[in-house]
């Protein structure tokens, strides 16, 4: 998971979309000609000096209606709980607006707070689960295991205050504690070296035939794809057929001992601790 941080361009969306009090989602562009897109929870009161933790707590608290494992939601909704858990999703902004009435709720909620907190990267991808269980910082998006209290911090770029390599590194390979990143042995890939290194049969097709080309791997459109998915073609990796998994122990970073054993729902608290906190600031961040 990465480390929970406060965007102020984030709060401002926020602030723009709780002022028009109306119950469902909107996102007002980051900046001029700004489209990018982000994720959002909303959370209404009729309590208007409601502490606004509650607000994230109830978020928090439908993930004892969702199963991790079939990605069902028993009791719904579950996107506020996933969202907020959502591993790659590291900034966020909120704020909240005491309306006179909330468009799209029943008349019992005039004078009422509405709660806006976005997210970015956004999560809630169809199909996908919002974090995967393993040790804390071993698979960072950055690709790097630099960690702050069990969580990936992308400022990171040496060793140092909040900034601790926790990497795993598997299969034979080899870990530089300079940049605290994995290097991988023949036949595997990924953050922790835990991925094979195979094509999807559709890389490299032969002529006449439809699949992923080798000029795609730099391209501007196609080339997340099939560097995705055609990682030896794109020279990404080695590949080597007879590689043994678990051939070799693992060697871990100097700070990932304080991490490796325990739970992945530990760190969903932590998180929502992180945010809970940020949210006690919004007096100061975001003006209403």
């Amino acid at each position: 998971m990465e480390l929970m941080t406060w965007n102020d361009t984030l709060a401002a969306a926020a602030k723009v979309w709780a002022s028009k009090c109306e119950w469902n989602h909107s996102f007002p562009p980051l900046g001029p000609q700004d489209n990018t897109p982000y994720g959002q929870n909303l959370y209404s009161s009729t309590n208007i000096n409601t502490d606004l933790v509650h607000g994230v707590q109830a978020w928090y608290d439908e993930k004892y209606g969702y199963d991790y494992d079939t990605l069902v939601c028993s009791i719904k909704p579950c996107g506020h709980y996933t969202q907020v858990v959502w591993a790659t999703s590291r900034q966020v902004g909120c704020a909240y607006y005491n309306c006179k009435g909330i468009e799209g709720l029943s008349s019992a909620y005039s004078d009422s707070l509405l709660l806006v907190c976005n997210y970015l990267p956004f999560g809630n991808i169809n199909g996908t689960k919002p974090f995967k269980k393993g040790a804390a910082c071993s698979k960072c998006a950055s690709g790097a295991g630099w960690c702050k209290n069990g969580l990936c911090n992308s400022a990171c770029s040496t060793a140092g205050k909040d900034c601790s390599c926790a990497a795993h590194c598997y299969n034979c390979a080899k870990l530089d504690n300079s940049t605290c990143r994995c290097s991988c042995d023949k036949g595997w890939r990924g953050t922790d070296c835990s991925v094979r290194c195979e094509d999807h049969k559709n890389c490299n097709p032969k002529p006449n035939e439809r699949g992923y080309l080798p000029g795609w791997c730099n391209h501007r459109t196609q080339g997340s794809s099939t560097r995705r998915l055609c990682p030896a073609m794109c020279k990404l990796c080695t590949p080597d057929p007879d590689a043994v998994a678990d051939k070799c122990e693992p060697i871990r970073g100097p700070g990932a001992y304080a991490y490796s054993t325990a739970s992945a729902t530990f760190f969903m608290i932590q998180q929502l601790m992180v945010v809970m906190m940020i949210i006690l600031s919004i007096n100061n961040n975001a003006a209403l």
